[in-house]
Protein backbone atom coordinates (compact mmCIF):
# COMPACT_ATOMS: atom_id res chain seq x y z
CA UNK A 1 0.00 0.00 0.00
CA UNK A 2 0.86 3.78 -0.54
CA UNK A 3 0.38 6.75 1.50
CA UNK A 4 -2.66 7.15 -1.18
CA UNK A 5 -3.94 3.85 -1.17
CA UNK A 6 -4.48 3.80 2.27
CA UNK A 7 -5.92 6.36 2.46
CA UNK A 8 -8.28 6.54 0.03
CA UNK A 9 -9.46 2.94 -0.14
CA UNK A 10 -9.10 2.04 3.50
CA UNK A 11 -13.29 2.14 3.82
CA UNK A 12 -13.64 0.11 0.61
CA UNK A 13 -16.07 1.83 -1.29
CA UNK A 14 -18.52 0.23 -3.57
CA UNK A 15 -18.29 0.81 -7.49
CA UNK A 16 -21.35 0.91 -9.40
CA UNK A 17 -21.51 0.20 -12.76
CA UNK A 18 -24.43 -0.37 -14.95
CA UNK A 19 -24.15 -4.49 -15.01
CA UNK A 20 -21.27 -4.91 -12.24
CA UNK A 21 -20.30 -3.92 -9.08
CA UNK A 22 -16.74 -4.18 -6.83
CA UNK A 23 -15.03 -3.01 -4.10
CA UNK A 24 -12.20 -0.45 -4.32
CA UNK A 25 -9.74 -2.78 -2.81
CA UNK A 26 -10.74 -5.38 -4.94
CA UNK A 27 -9.84 -2.95 -7.82
CA UNK A 28 -6.41 -2.26 -6.44
CA UNK A 29 -5.76 -5.61 -5.66
CA UNK A 30 -6.61 -6.75 -9.19
CA UNK A 31 -4.10 -4.02 -10.56
CA UNK A 32 -0.91 -5.70 -8.76
CA UNK A 33 0.52 -6.95 -11.66
CA UNK A 34 -0.47 -3.86 -13.85
CA UNK A 35 1.44 -1.99 -10.96
CA UNK A 36 4.24 -4.01 -10.87
CA UNK A 37 5.02 -3.65 -14.66
CA UNK A 38 4.58 0.46 -14.40
CA UNK A 39 6.24 0.79 -11.37
CA UNK A 40 7.73 4.49 -11.03
CA UNK A 41 7.08 5.87 -14.48
CA UNK A 42 5.44 7.98 -16.14
CA UNK A 43 2.00 6.50 -18.05
CA UNK A 44 -0.41 8.30 -20.46
CA UNK A 45 -4.23 6.64 -20.08
CA UNK A 46 -6.74 7.04 -22.24
CA UNK A 47 -9.99 6.41 -20.87
CA UNK A 48 -13.54 7.09 -20.26
CA UNK A 49 -16.08 6.84 -17.05
CA UNK A 50 -15.78 2.99 -17.17
CA UNK A 51 -14.66 -0.56 -15.41
CA UNK A 52 -11.32 0.02 -17.25
CA UNK A 53 -11.34 4.19 -16.19
CA UNK A 54 -11.38 3.58 -13.20
CA UNK A 55 -9.00 0.39 -13.13
CA UNK A 56 -6.27 2.88 -14.40
CA UNK A 57 -7.00 5.92 -11.77
CA UNK A 58 -6.82 3.53 -8.78
CA UNK A 59 -3.52 2.06 -9.50
CA UNK A 60 -1.98 4.95 -11.22
CA UNK A 61 -2.87 7.72 -9.14
CA UNK A 62 -2.93 5.97 -5.57
CA UNK A 63 0.03 4.10 -6.48
CA UNK A 64 3.76 5.01 -7.52
CA UNK A 65 3.26 5.36 -11.09
CA UNK A 66 2.86 9.36 -12.57
CA UNK A 67 0.24 9.29 -14.87
CA UNK A 68 -1.18 11.71 -17.39
CA UNK A 69 -5.05 11.47 -17.88
CA UNK A 70 -6.61 11.98 -21.35
CA UNK A 71 -9.93 11.06 -23.10
CA UNK A 72 -9.98 7.85 -25.18
CA UNK A 73 -11.47 9.08 -28.64
CA UNK A 74 -8.40 11.42 -28.63
CA UNK A 75 -7.15 11.38 -31.71
CA UNK A 76 -3.34 10.64 -32.52
CA UNK A 77 -2.60 13.67 -34.16
CA UNK A 78 -3.81 15.73 -31.10
CA UNK A 79 -1.16 13.47 -28.78
CA UNK A 80 1.55 13.87 -30.99
CA UNK A 81 2.91 17.17 -29.04
CA UNK A 82 2.50 15.49 -25.92
CA UNK A 83 4.02 12.23 -26.81
CA UNK A 84 7.00 14.21 -28.51
CA UNK A 85 7.70 16.46 -25.71
CA UNK A 86 7.35 13.26 -22.72
CA UNK A 87 7.77 10.28 -24.77
CA UNK A 88 5.97 8.02 -21.80
CA UNK A 89 7.50 4.31 -21.64
CA UNK A 90 3.81 3.17 -21.01
CA UNK A 91 0.49 4.01 -22.31
CA UNK A 92 -2.98 2.56 -21.29
CA UNK A 93 -5.52 2.09 -24.02
CA UNK A 94 -8.92 0.61 -25.62
CA UNK A 95 -6.93 -2.75 -27.29
CA UNK A 96 -8.55 -1.47 -30.73
CA UNK A 97 -6.51 1.28 -30.89
CA UNK A 98 -3.18 0.07 -30.04
CA UNK A 99 -1.94 0.34 -33.41
CA UNK A 100 -2.66 4.06 -33.23
CA UNK A 101 1.32 3.98 -31.61
CA UNK A 102 3.66 2.19 -33.58
CA UNK A 103 6.47 2.99 -31.27
CA UNK A 104 5.11 0.55 -28.50
CA UNK A 105 4.26 -2.62 -28.16
CA UNK A 106 1.59 -4.54 -25.68
CA UNK A 107 2.43 -6.15 -22.76
CA UNK A 108 -0.59 -6.12 -20.76
CA UNK A 109 -4.39 -6.71 -21.48
CA UNK A 110 -7.02 -6.06 -19.65
CA UNK A 111 -10.83 -6.94 -20.55
CA UNK A 112 -10.91 -4.32 -23.57
CA UNK A 113 -7.59 -2.37 -22.79
CA UNK A 114 -4.06 -2.90 -23.56
CA UNK A 115 -0.99 -1.55 -21.75
CA UNK A 116 1.49 -0.39 -24.25
CA UNK A 117 5.66 -0.14 -23.61
CA UNK A 118 7.87 1.67 -25.57
CA UNK A 119 9.83 -0.07 -27.59
CA UNK A 120 12.83 1.60 -27.14
CA UNK A 121 12.00 3.26 -23.43
CA UNK A 122 14.23 5.79 -21.73
CA UNK A 123 15.03 6.32 -18.25
CA UNK A 124 12.48 8.72 -16.44
CA UNK A 125 14.48 10.77 -13.57
CA UNK A 126 11.05 12.31 -11.84
CA UNK A 127 10.73 14.53 -8.44
CA UNK A 128 9.74 11.96 -5.49
CA UNK A 129 7.01 13.78 -4.30
CA UNK A 130 5.66 13.97 -8.12
CA UNK A 131 1.97 12.25 -8.07
CA UNK A 132 0.04 13.44 -10.77
CA UNK A 133 0.38 15.30 -14.35
CA UNK A 134 -3.24 17.28 -14.27
CA UNK A 135 -4.57 19.20 -17.15
CA UNK A 136 -5.83 22.84 -17.17
CA UNK A 137 -7.88 23.32 -19.74
CA UNK A 138 -9.49 19.76 -21.85
CA UNK A 139 -7.57 20.26 -24.27
CA UNK A 140 -5.52 17.19 -25.06
CA UNK A 141 -3.07 18.89 -27.67
CA UNK A 142 -1.15 20.90 -25.34
CA UNK A 143 1.69 19.66 -23.45
CA UNK A 144 1.67 22.04 -20.19
CA UNK A 145 0.62 19.85 -17.11
CA UNK A 146 0.15 20.99 -13.75
CA UNK A 147 2.31 19.17 -11.08
CA UNK A 148 0.73 17.77 -8.25
CA UNK A 149 1.27 15.39 -5.29
CA UNK A 150 -0.66 13.03 -3.13
CA UNK A 151 0.11 15.02 -0.22
CA UNK A 152 -2.10 17.80 -2.52
CA UNK A 153 -4.88 15.58 -3.56
CA UNK A 154 -5.38 14.22 -0.18
CA UNK A 155 -5.27 17.76 1.76
CA UNK A 156 -7.64 18.90 -1.02
CA UNK A 157 -9.98 16.00 -0.61
CA UNK A 158 -10.20 16.37 2.99
CA UNK A 159 -10.91 20.10 2.29
CA UNK A 160 -13.79 19.27 0.13
CA UNK A 161 -15.30 17.14 1.99
CA UNK A 162 -15.05 19.02 5.23
CA UNK A 163 -16.93 21.70 3.37
CA UNK A 164 -19.64 20.11 1.80
CA UNK A 165 -20.42 17.81 5.27
CA UNK A 166 -19.94 14.47 2.51
CA UNK A 167 -21.02 11.43 4.47
CA UNK A 168 -20.44 7.43 3.55
CA UNK A 169 -24.21 7.24 2.93
CA UNK A 170 -24.23 10.08 -0.10
CA UNK A 171 -24.12 8.31 -3.29
CA UNK A 172 -22.44 9.94 -6.17
CA UNK A 173 -22.72 9.02 -9.80
CA UNK A 174 -20.08 10.54 -12.36
CA UNK A 175 -21.46 13.23 -14.51
CA UNK A 176 -17.68 14.90 -15.41
CA UNK A 177 -14.98 13.14 -17.36
CA UNK A 178 -11.71 10.96 -14.89
CA UNK A 179 -9.89 13.19 -17.05
CA UNK A 180 -10.93 16.33 -15.88
CA UNK A 181 -9.81 17.74 -12.43
CA UNK A 182 -13.11 18.51 -10.97
CA UNK A 183 -14.18 14.67 -12.13
CA UNK A 184 -10.95 13.04 -10.09
CA UNK A 185 -12.28 15.01 -6.83
CA UNK A 186 -15.54 13.74 -7.03
CA UNK A 187 -14.20 10.06 -7.22
CA UNK A 188 -11.77 10.80 -4.44
CA UNK A 189 -13.88 12.18 -1.99
CA UNK A 190 -16.60 9.19 -2.15
CA UNK A 191 -13.67 6.43 -1.94
CA UNK A 192 -12.06 8.53 0.93
CA UNK A 193 -15.23 8.39 2.98
CA UNK A 194 -16.46 4.73 1.93
CA UNK A 195 -19.53 6.58 -0.10
CA UNK A 196 -21.14 4.68 -3.09
CA UNK A 197 -19.99 5.59 -6.54
CA UNK A 198 -22.25 5.44 -9.66
CA UNK A 199 -19.60 5.71 -12.86
CA UNK A 200 -21.06 5.88 -16.11
CA UNK A 201 -20.24 7.10 -19.85
CA UNK A 202 -23.63 7.96 -20.04
CA UNK A 203 -24.07 11.52 -20.52
CA UNK A 204 -26.94 13.25 -18.48
CA UNK A 205 -29.17 14.23 -20.92
CA UNK A 206 -29.74 10.68 -21.34
CA UNK A 207 -32.57 8.83 -20.02
CA UNK A 208 -30.34 5.99 -19.11
CA UNK A 209 -28.57 8.15 -16.65
CA UNK A 210 -31.96 9.34 -14.95
CA UNK A 211 -32.58 5.51 -14.05
CA UNK A 212 -29.71 4.46 -12.91
CA UNK A 213 -29.54 7.54 -10.27
CA UNK A 214 -33.85 6.51 -9.63
CA UNK A 215 -31.96 3.17 -8.98
CA UNK A 216 -29.54 3.30 -6.90
CA UNK A 217 -30.51 6.24 -4.83
CA UNK A 218 -27.97 8.95 -5.79
CA UNK A 219 -27.53 11.81 -3.29
CA UNK A 220 -24.57 13.73 -5.17
CA UNK A 221 -24.55 15.28 -8.59
CA UNK A 222 -21.70 17.37 -9.74
CA UNK A 223 -21.13 19.43 -12.80
CA UNK A 224 -19.56 22.85 -15.22
CA UNK A 225 -22.10 25.77 -15.64
CA UNK A 226 -23.15 24.52 -18.43
CA UNK A 227 -24.23 21.00 -16.87
CA UNK A 228 -26.76 23.04 -14.96
CA UNK A 229 -27.61 25.41 -18.18
CA UNK A 230 -28.78 22.07 -19.73
CA UNK A 231 -30.60 20.87 -16.83
CA UNK A 232 -32.46 23.96 -16.97
CA UNK A 233 -32.74 23.94 -20.22
CA UNK A 234 -34.72 20.58 -20.16
CA UNK A 235 -36.34 21.50 -17.14
CA UNK A 236 -34.64 18.40 -15.44
CA UNK A 237 -33.97 20.39 -12.09
CA UNK A 238 -37.84 20.88 -12.06
CA UNK A 239 -38.23 17.09 -12.83
CA UNK A 240 -38.79 13.96 -10.57
CA UNK A 241 -35.52 12.83 -11.99
CA UNK A 242 -33.73 14.87 -9.23
CA UNK A 243 -35.79 13.45 -6.14
CA UNK A 244 -33.03 11.52 -4.92
CA UNK A 245 -30.28 14.05 -5.39
CA UNK A 246 -29.86 16.18 -1.93
CA UNK A 247 -26.10 17.55 -3.28
CA UNK A 248 -25.37 19.82 -5.81
CA UNK A 249 -21.73 21.06 -7.19
CA UNK A 250 -21.19 23.66 -8.79
CA UNK A 251 -17.56 24.46 -10.45
CA UNK A 252 -15.41 24.72 -13.25
CA UNK A 253 -16.61 28.56 -13.98
CA UNK A 254 -19.24 31.50 -13.09
CA UNK A 255 -22.75 30.14 -12.79
CA UNK A 256 -24.89 32.91 -14.30
CA UNK A 257 -26.72 34.99 -11.85
CA UNK A 258 -30.04 34.67 -13.01
CA UNK A 259 -29.62 30.96 -13.25
CA UNK A 260 -28.84 31.09 -9.63
CA UNK A 261 -31.80 32.64 -8.75
CA UNK A 262 -33.80 30.27 -10.84
CA UNK A 263 -32.09 27.17 -9.38
CA UNK A 264 -32.50 28.62 -5.98
CA UNK A 265 -36.09 29.02 -6.61
CA UNK A 266 -36.27 25.59 -8.10
CA UNK A 267 -34.87 23.75 -4.94
CA UNK A 268 -36.53 25.73 -2.25
CA UNK A 269 -38.56 23.66 0.29
CA UNK A 270 -36.87 20.61 -0.92
CA UNK A 271 -34.34 18.81 1.01
CA UNK A 272 -31.92 19.62 -1.73
CA UNK A 273 -28.48 21.99 -1.09
CA UNK A 274 -26.88 24.01 -3.65
CA UNK A 275 -22.62 24.19 -3.21
CA UNK A 276 -21.20 27.04 -5.65
CA UNK A 277 -17.44 26.31 -5.57
CA UNK A 278 -14.23 27.46 -7.31
CA UNK A 279 -10.92 25.98 -7.85
CA UNK A 280 -8.04 25.52 -10.82
CA UNK A 281 -6.17 22.80 -11.59
CA UNK A 282 -3.39 24.50 -9.77
CA UNK A 283 -4.70 24.27 -6.06
CA UNK A 284 -5.39 20.50 -7.06
CA UNK A 285 -9.58 21.38 -8.16
CA UNK A 286 -10.97 23.48 -5.54
CA UNK A 287 -9.86 26.76 -3.61
CA UNK A 288 -13.22 28.32 -1.93
CA UNK A 289 -16.90 27.18 -1.47
CA UNK A 290 -20.12 29.09 -0.54
CA UNK A 291 -21.95 27.11 2.30
CA UNK A 292 -25.28 26.00 0.61
CA UNK A 293 -27.27 27.93 3.44
CA UNK A 294 -26.15 31.21 1.43
CA UNK A 295 -26.74 29.67 -1.72
CA UNK A 296 -29.53 32.52 -2.92
CA UNK A 297 -28.59 35.48 -0.74
CA UNK A 298 -24.92 35.97 -1.96
CA UNK A 299 -25.44 35.92 -5.67
CA UNK A 300 -22.24 35.99 -7.67
CA UNK A 301 -19.55 34.93 -4.71
CA UNK A 302 -17.89 31.99 -4.79
CA UNK A 303 -17.98 31.76 -1.14
CA UNK A 304 -14.65 31.73 0.86
CA UNK A 305 -11.66 29.90 1.31
CA UNK A 306 -11.87 25.89 2.34
CA UNK A 307 -10.22 24.57 5.56
CA UNK A 308 -6.52 25.56 5.89
CA UNK A 309 -6.41 27.52 2.74
CA UNK A 310 -6.67 31.46 2.49
CA UNK A 311 -7.44 33.75 -0.08
CA UNK A 312 -6.41 37.11 -0.48
CA UNK A 313 -7.08 40.17 -2.35
CA UNK A 314 -4.10 42.41 -3.32
CA UNK A 315 -2.78 45.04 -5.28
CA UNK A 316 0.69 45.58 -5.32
CA UNK A 317 1.62 43.40 -2.80
CA UNK A 318 -1.17 45.33 -0.15
CA UNK A 319 -4.25 43.43 0.90
CA UNK A 320 -7.30 45.43 -0.83
CA UNK A 321 -10.16 46.73 1.48
CA UNK A 322 -14.08 45.06 0.98
CA UNK A 323 -15.44 46.00 -1.97
CA UNK A 324 -12.09 46.84 -3.65
CA UNK A 325 -11.07 44.85 -7.07
CA UNK A 326 -6.87 42.97 -6.98
CA UNK A 327 -5.34 39.90 -7.87
CA UNK A 328 -6.96 36.84 -6.24
CA UNK A 329 -4.23 35.19 -4.35
CA UNK A 330 -4.61 31.69 -2.86
CA UNK A 331 -2.19 30.10 -0.23
CA UNK A 332 -2.98 26.09 0.88
CA UNK A 333 -1.34 22.74 0.89
CA UNK A 334 -3.38 21.94 -2.01
CA UNK A 335 -1.31 24.03 -4.30
CA UNK A 336 0.69 22.10 -6.46
CA UNK A 337 4.43 21.60 -7.17
CA UNK A 338 4.09 24.04 -10.55
CA UNK A 339 3.90 23.32 -14.75
CA UNK A 340 5.60 21.12 -16.59
CA UNK A 341 6.42 21.62 -20.07
CA UNK A 342 8.27 18.81 -21.26
CA UNK A 343 9.80 15.76 -20.19
CA UNK A 344 13.01 17.64 -17.89
CA UNK A 345 10.44 19.41 -15.91
CA UNK A 346 9.44 15.82 -14.35
CA UNK A 347 12.42 16.28 -12.27
CA UNK A 348 11.46 19.85 -10.38
CA UNK A 349 10.46 20.39 -7.31
CA UNK A 350 8.25 22.68 -5.45
CA UNK A 351 8.23 25.62 -7.20
CA UNK A 352 5.00 27.45 -5.76
CA UNK A 353 5.68 26.78 -2.37
CA UNK A 354 1.97 26.96 -1.56
CA UNK A 355 1.12 30.27 -2.89
CA UNK A 356 -1.13 30.58 -5.99
CA UNK A 357 -1.48 33.87 -8.08
CA UNK A 358 -4.50 32.61 -10.17
CA UNK A 359 -4.73 35.00 -12.55
CA UNK A 360 -8.28 35.87 -11.56
CA UNK A 361 -9.29 39.58 -10.12
CA UNK A 362 -12.01 40.02 -8.00
CA UNK A 363 -12.79 41.60 -4.60
CA UNK A 364 -14.56 40.37 -1.13
CA UNK A 365 -17.65 42.19 0.22
CA UNK A 366 -17.58 42.71 3.99
CA UNK A 367 -18.53 39.09 5.09
CA UNK A 368 -15.68 37.69 3.60
CA UNK A 369 -17.21 36.11 0.50
CA UNK A 370 -14.74 36.60 -2.56
CA UNK A 371 -16.89 37.78 -6.17
CA UNK A 372 -14.64 36.47 -9.04
CA UNK A 373 -15.03 39.46 -11.88
CA UNK A 374 -12.79 38.12 -14.63
CA UNK A 375 -9.75 36.51 -16.00
CA UNK A 376 -6.83 39.21 -15.85
CA UNK A 377 -5.75 37.96 -19.27
CA UNK A 378 -8.89 38.69 -20.44
CA UNK A 379 -8.68 42.24 -19.94
CA UNK A 380 -8.42 44.10 -23.41
CA UNK A 381 -7.05 47.49 -24.31
CA UNK A 382 -8.96 48.73 -26.89
CA UNK A 383 -8.68 52.61 -28.38
CA UNK A 384 -6.70 53.35 -24.93
CA UNK A 385 -9.73 51.70 -22.45
CA UNK A 386 -9.21 48.63 -20.96
CA UNK A 387 -12.28 46.13 -21.12
CA UNK A 388 -12.78 43.18 -18.70
CA UNK A 389 -13.70 40.57 -21.65
CA UNK A 390 -16.00 38.08 -19.41
CA UNK A 391 -17.54 41.26 -17.38
CA UNK A 392 -18.86 42.20 -20.46
CA UNK A 393 -20.03 38.78 -21.73
CA UNK A 394 -21.85 38.70 -18.03
CA UNK A 395 -23.75 41.80 -18.96
CA UNK A 396 -24.92 41.34 -22.43
CA UNK A 397 -25.60 37.73 -21.44
CA UNK A 398 -27.97 38.86 -18.92
CA UNK A 399 -29.26 41.78 -20.54
CA UNK A 400 -30.04 40.05 -23.92
CA UNK A 401 -30.48 36.54 -22.75
CA UNK A 402 -28.28 35.16 -25.36
CA UNK A 403 -25.24 32.49 -25.48
CA UNK A 404 -22.85 34.62 -26.82
CA UNK A 405 -18.34 34.67 -25.68
CA UNK A 406 -16.11 37.57 -26.71
CA UNK A 407 -12.18 37.57 -27.89
CA UNK A 408 -9.96 39.93 -28.90
CA UNK A 409 -8.14 40.35 -32.20
CA UNK A 410 -6.91 42.54 -34.03
CA UNK A 411 -7.56 45.58 -32.05
CA UNK A 412 -11.09 44.91 -32.14
CA UNK A 413 -13.49 42.96 -29.77
CA UNK A 414 -15.01 40.15 -31.85
CA UNK A 415 -18.61 38.80 -30.14
CA UNK A 416 -19.98 35.21 -31.11
CA UNK A 417 -23.10 34.79 -30.36
CA UNK A 418 -25.50 31.97 -30.93
CA UNK A 419 -29.05 33.63 -31.47
CA UNK A 420 -29.91 35.95 -34.90
CA UNK A 421 -30.03 38.96 -33.33
CA UNK A 422 -29.51 42.16 -35.14
CA UNK A 423 -26.22 43.51 -34.77
CA UNK A 424 -27.70 47.43 -34.29
CA UNK A 425 -29.47 45.94 -31.40
CA UNK A 426 -26.37 44.47 -29.88
CA UNK A 427 -24.45 47.78 -30.37
CA UNK A 428 -27.50 49.60 -28.57
CA UNK A 429 -26.90 47.50 -25.45
CA UNK A 430 -22.54 47.90 -25.49
CA UNK A 431 -23.67 51.61 -25.67
CA UNK A 432 -26.22 51.39 -23.13
CA UNK A 433 -23.98 48.74 -20.94
CA UNK A 434 -20.50 50.07 -21.64
CA UNK A 435 -18.06 53.02 -22.55
CA UNK A 436 -16.84 50.92 -25.44
CA UNK A 437 -16.72 52.91 -28.69
CA UNK A 438 -18.97 50.23 -31.03
CA UNK A 439 -16.66 50.83 -33.67
CA UNK A 440 -14.38 48.74 -32.49
CA UNK A 441 -16.90 45.87 -31.98
CA UNK A 442 -17.22 43.30 -34.78
CA UNK A 443 -20.01 40.42 -34.15
CA UNK A 444 -20.00 36.58 -35.52
CA UNK A 445 -23.24 34.74 -36.12
CA UNK A 446 -22.36 31.31 -35.32
CA UNK A 447 -24.46 28.20 -34.87
CA UNK A 448 -22.91 26.46 -31.89
CA UNK A 449 -20.20 28.24 -29.86
CA UNK A 450 -17.33 25.60 -29.77
CA UNK A 451 -16.63 23.99 -25.56
CA UNK A 452 -13.71 22.33 -24.40
CA UNK A 453 -14.68 18.82 -22.59
CA UNK A 454 -14.60 20.68 -19.45
CA UNK A 455 -17.91 22.74 -20.43
CA UNK A 456 -15.96 25.92 -20.51
CA UNK A 457 -15.94 28.21 -23.99
CA UNK A 458 -12.66 27.53 -26.05
CA UNK A 459 -11.76 31.13 -26.55
CA UNK A 460 -8.93 29.98 -28.46
CA UNK A 461 -10.90 28.07 -30.99
CA UNK A 462 -12.75 30.94 -31.54
CA UNK A 463 -9.65 33.22 -31.71
CA UNK A 464 -8.48 30.46 -34.37
CA UNK A 465 -11.14 31.41 -36.63
CA UNK A 466 -10.01 34.92 -37.07
CA UNK A 467 -7.46 34.31 -38.32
Amino acid sequence: MTMASDFFLKNNSRIIYEDYQERADDVWQNGFLFRGVVGRDLILCLVTSDRSGMFAYINTVYGDAVPVFLSSTAPVSQLKKILQSYSPNYIWVQTSRKQDFDAYESVLEVADYSLLHRTAPEQKNIFEELALLATTSGSTGNPKFVRQTHRNVIENTKSIIHSIDLQKTDTAITSLPITYTFGMSIINCQLSVGADLVVTPEPFTQSTYWKMVEEHSVKVFAGVPYSYELLNKFRILKSGKVNTIEKFLQAGGRLKEALQVEISEAIKGQNKKFFIMYGQAEATTRISCLPHEQFGSKIGSVGQALLNGEIAIENDGKKCAPLVEGDIIYRGPNVALGYSLREEDLLLGDQWQGTLWTGDVGYHDEDGYVFITGRKKRISKINGISINLDHLEKLLAESLGVELASVEHDDRIHIFIEQDIENDALASEIERLTAIDVRFVEYVNVKKIERLESGKINYKALAGTLT
